[in-house]
Order: C-alpha cells, then sequence, then structure tokens
C-alpha cells in the first residue's frame, strides 16, 4: 500500500468511527453497544476502501 493510499484509508476510517459513535449513542445508551457498532462501521468502511483500492490498482 503506498503512503497516499494509506492516508486515504486513516482519514476514512477515522470519519467511520466518528460516525460509529454518534450513530451507537443514538441508538444505545450502553457503552458496549457503541463500541461495537463503532467497530463493525470501522470495519466495514476498512474492507469495501481496501477493496475498492486493490481493484483500482491491478489497472
Amino acid at each position: 500500500m503506498k503512503q497516499k493510499e494509506g492516508i486515504i484509508l486513516g482519514i476514512a476510517i477515522g470519519i467511520a468511527l466518528f460516525i460509529g459513535v454518534n450513530l451507537g449513542m443514538k441508538l444505545s445508551d450502553n457503552i458496549v453497544i457503541v463500541l461495537v457498532i463503532t467497530l463493525l462501521t470501522g470495519l466495514i468502511v476498512r474492507v469495501v476502501l481496501q477493496t475498492i483500492m486493490k481493484r483500482l490498482h491491478k489497472n
């Protein structure tokens, strides 16, 4: 992975974690639920972006 791709991935994961915390806080007051929602959003964004970057890098 190039440095530029790593920076883009890091920023996107950071934004996804922020959105995940906000979503979790709106859905539940339980901290465990909030953490699970946050980690799932971060994981989904990471997998999607890495897949997109791999496909673009092949071309």
